[in-house]
């Protein structure tokens, strides 16, 4: 038989009674090494790809043949998403794992970071598959590139992706 006067729940344990006037206490209790591992993992994902999409802003930032309009706005998006994906979907993850998995922020900071989970994923699968069709006709076709991809033809692609990804994320989350 089960014993339902001691229940855990989460990171807390409370005891329970079968009357509902008494008010539960709960007591936190210490991470698991599970928890730990799982914390010190989100936060070398969150500091490794913050200093890597650094340096590609920078690079390109100091470069100055690297500023061609097809690459360079692509991999500035793809730079920019991964600093929004970090911001609104890991580092609240962190806070989470650290809470003991309860969520403290809300339910329109939840809506939120799923919305901005939701969004970084679409934007980092549409602009890698731009990248790799820039990448091939670069190589496969350069007159068609050149035809192609011109900086206003690049900056409408680009918007183009934002707002359709925007909207896609909507009913996603």
């Amino acid at each position: 038989m089960a014993d339902y006067n001691n229940t855990t729940f989460g990171n807390f344990t409370g005891n329970s009674t079968n009357n509902t006037d008494e008010v539960t206490t709960l007591e936190p209790r210490a991470p698991s090494i599970a928890e730990a591992i799982l914390a010190a993992l989100i936060v070398l994902i969150i500091c490794s790809t913050l200093v890597n999409n650094f340096f590609v802003l920078f690079v390109f930032g100091k470069v100055p043949r690297l500023r061609t309009p097809g690459p360079m706005y692509f991999l500035v998006l793809l730079a920019i998403t991964q600093f929004f994906g970090v911001i609104f979907s890991l580092v609240p993850s962190l806070v989470s794992v650290i809470m003991g998995g309860e969520w403290i922020m809300g339910n329109v900071f939840d809506d939120v970071s799923a919305y901005m989970a939701n969004l970084c994923y679409h934007l980092t699968v549409h602009t890698l598959g731009i990248i790799c069709f820039e990448r091939y006709l670069r190589i496969c076709r350069p007159l068609k590139h050149e035809e192609i991809f011109s900086e206003t033809v690049t900056v409408i692609i680009l918007f183009g992706i934002i707002f359709f990804d925007c909207v896609l994320a909507i009913f996603h989350s």
